[in-house]
């Protein structure tokens, strides 16, 4: 190998990656809106793009072409966090094609989409409704062992892979999701917001581990996202 070739591969190496927020996908697949604001559906891929149209939060569109060059894109979510993507190109409910901004898409649907028989599982915790949205369970709940101040501790299996856990008792309870893989931490990020803080005022900290930790104004209501191995854990908590 020659010099010159050998420091181009050190440089390559060195080169910090631009990662997807979202997972990868594909041509025809149906990805959700999670920015609560809203995104803009436009003619070029940028954000100087002229405007077509806003895509609401929730609201599904199609990806109808993916092999353009990728352009980066980056929002500052809040203070040393940013959501970071690409554009892609896609077709909303209207047919209207444009480009998007990938970062805020995922291929789970927001609570608002799930069907109403989901939505009246008595039976289930938030974090299993959410998921039911895009796979079924797997097997009956796994009762784990509870400790005196504990009136519920289970795991839950899902076809796709994901995994729920949930804890109840004296001082709160806590609802953790175990993601298949393929789920990024940006994404579990957007995804914990939708579910269990939605319009809540909060104050987000990232840890020196690289976890993402986001409380309610009043502390009660909290999301932890982590990387446990490569698979990604959102716990959601709430203290009484």
């Amino acid at each position: 190998m020659s010099k010159k070739i050998a420091l181009f591969a050190i440089l390559l190496t060195c080169i910090p990656a631009f990662s997807y927020a979202i997972g990868s996908y594909k041509v025809g697949a149906t990805l959700y809106n999670h920015a609560s604001s809203g995104l803009i559906l436009r003619k070029t891929a940028s954000p100087e793009g002229a405007r077509i149209t806003a895509i609401a939060y929730g609201e599904a569109v199609t990806v109808i072409k993916n092999d353009q060059a990728k352009k980066a894109h980056q929002v500052t979510e809040f203070p040393g966090y940013k959501i970071k993507g690409f554009w892609v190109k896609v077709k909303n409910k209207d047919g209207q094609e444009g480009f998007v901004f990938d970062g805020y898409l995922s291929a789970y649907p927001v609570m608002g989409e799930l069907a109403d028989d989901q939505q009246g599982e008595e039976s289930s915790c938030i974090a299993e409704i959410f998921l039911l949205g895009k796979t079924a369970k797997k097997g009956a709940r796994i009762n784990l062992a509870k400790t005196e101040t504990q009136y519920e501790n289970y795991r839950q299996l899902f076809q796709n892979g994901a995994v729920v856990v949930f804890t109840g008792g004296e001082g709160g309870s806590a609802q953790a999701i175990t993601f298949e893989k393929g789920i990024t931490m940006e994404e579990a990020y957007l995804i914990g917001k939708g579910v269990w803080l939605k319009d809540m005022k909060v104050k987000p900290v990232i840890n020196k581990n690289g976890s993402l930790v986001v409380n309610s104004e009043d502390e009660l209501w909290q999301i932890t996202v982590e990387n446990k191995g490569g698979l990604i854990l959102l716990t959601m908590s709430h203290a009484d």
